[in-house]
């Protein structure tokens, strides 16, 4: 969670619009310490815990608090690159966009078994993983199946979470921006 935190603070983010909220779904570890921590450097960050285990549990808790329009899930492995905001803020701008995810590359602490790599796959637009979580179809803006979302990362309108329909006020939505993990 320090590192994701950490690297999100060394992004080029405009924090004065961004809510940072971590959602704890019942972990036992530090989380709420590291929070305590962070917290001072965030503008507006919330710390939820929930004693229900479970990545939906964790999600549904920050959709529900979050004050924002457009929101990024993100895991605590997750490294956010810098101007990742930016460029999620303008795939919103087209009002037919109505979720996106991005590139995801795992970090190791050991080297993988040599076997794992049978379930690194390739398709038309670059490679991907179940196993890892991992997926890179390049740098550009693309179209792509829906089967990629995953939850790792990605975003979307809080409209479009709760059944709100089409992307019909993406225009308006760049006020504010929700990080939740």
């Amino acid at each position: 969670m320090a590192r994701t935190l950490d690297a999100l603070l060394k992004s080029d983010n405009p924090f004065e619009k961004i809510e940072v909220i971590v959602s704890d779904n019942g972990s036992s570890d530090a989380t709420m310490t590291i929070c305590q921590i962070f917290e001072k450097r965030f503008p507006h960050f919330r710390y939820i815990f929930d004693r229900w285990p479970g990545q939906l549990v964790g999600w549904h808790r920050a959709l529900f608090a979050s004050r924002s329009e457009l929101l990024a899930f993100i895991d605590d492995d997750v490294r956010p690159l810098p101007g990742w905001s930016n460029c999620v803020i303008e795939c919103f701008e087209n009002e037919e966009v109505g979720i996106t995810t991005g590139k995801m590359l795992p970090e190791f602490e050991e080297k993988p078994p040599h076997w794992q790599r049978e379930f690194v796959k390739q398709n038309q637009w670059g490679i991907w993983s179940a196993l890892w979580g991992m997926l890179n179809f390049g740098d550009k803006i693309k179209k792509k199946s829906a089967v990629f979302f995953w939850g790792k990362k990605f975003s979307g309108s809080s409209k479009g979470f709760n059944g709100g329909g089409k992307n019909s006020s993406w225009r308006h939505a760049r006020t504010s921006f929700t990080f939740c993990w």
